[in-house]
């Protein structure tokens, strides 16, 4: 694991964008020459995320952000507020639970009532308004239409997730 004097010595992170940055040039043993030079962008994306590789250990940006500002690697998740990985910007981290850190996910790719939350019954003929919380599902009602189901999705989550929810 990386020491904080270390990361201190190799990266500058700006809160403000996000980005993390080479602190100096970094050469290649093998080559004599510079491959990382001062002020470039630290790291490569992979998914979702960014990830950093420093003497031979990859480590998730994010992480590496909270790790730069506040000294210490987070004790639980980094939950990204916006939902874009991407986004290391230090008001977009916060500390959260697994739990949270499900609560705050986008709606499924698969979806196809276009809100979260609203399954179509074909044997009722109506939209059930369904949220999992912890874990355990609850049933919202049986509704007309996709758009008061995920309405009843929306009143749930806020009351159950509070600023991790995400509808």
């Amino acid at each position: 694991m990386i020491t904080i004097e270390r990361a201190r010595e190799l990266l500058t992170y700006d809160a403000q964008s996000g980005d993390i940055r080479w602190a100096q040039d970094v050469k290649s043993e093998k080559r004599n020459r510079c491959y990382i030079r001062k002020g470039m962008i630290a790291g490569s994306v992979a998914g979702r995320y960014r990830t950093i590789k420093i003497d031979g250990k990859t480590y998730m940006a994010h992480k590496l952000a909270w790790f730069l500002v506040h000294g210490e690697w987070p004790k639980i998740i980094l939950d990204h507020a916006n939902r874009d990985g991407l986004d290391n910007r230090l008001c977009n981290l916060r500390p959260a639970t697994r739990f949270q850190n499900q609560a705050n996910r986008s709606k499924p790719r698969h979806n196809t009532s276009g809100h979260k939350g609203a399954l179509w019954r074909p044997d009722l003929g109506r939209w059930v308004g369904l949220i999992v919380h912890r874990g355990k599902p609850y049933h919202l009602g049986v509704f007309d239409t996709a758009e008061e189901a995920g309405r009843a999705y929306a009143v749930a989550s806020v009351s159950l997730n509070g600023e991790f929810a995400s509808f």
